[in-house]
């Protein structure tokens, strides 16, 4: 978080209403510039992802592919 501050990737977007207040961040235009987009719109979107028995997280797009794999 601090080199991403430093490098002017990221700011200060304020306090959550969280127990504890924790700071949130937000992207800011360097970032875009650095990575070669023009709005956030752009960015690719997340695997999709679950928890399975063990806490672990579980990112269903490789399991996808392993079970076209399989057949």
């Amino acid at each position: 978080m601090y080199k991403l501050l430093e490098y002017g990737l990221i700011e200060e977007a304020g306090k959550s209403d969280l127990p504890g207040k924790p700071m949130s961040y937000k992207t800011t235009n360097e970032f875009l510039k650095l990575f070669g987009y023009k709005t956030l719109k752009n960015l690719p979107e997340l695997p999709r992802y679950k928890l399975d028995e063990n806490k672990q997280i579980i990112i269903d797009e490789i399991i996808e592919k392993n079970e076209s794999k399989e057949k």
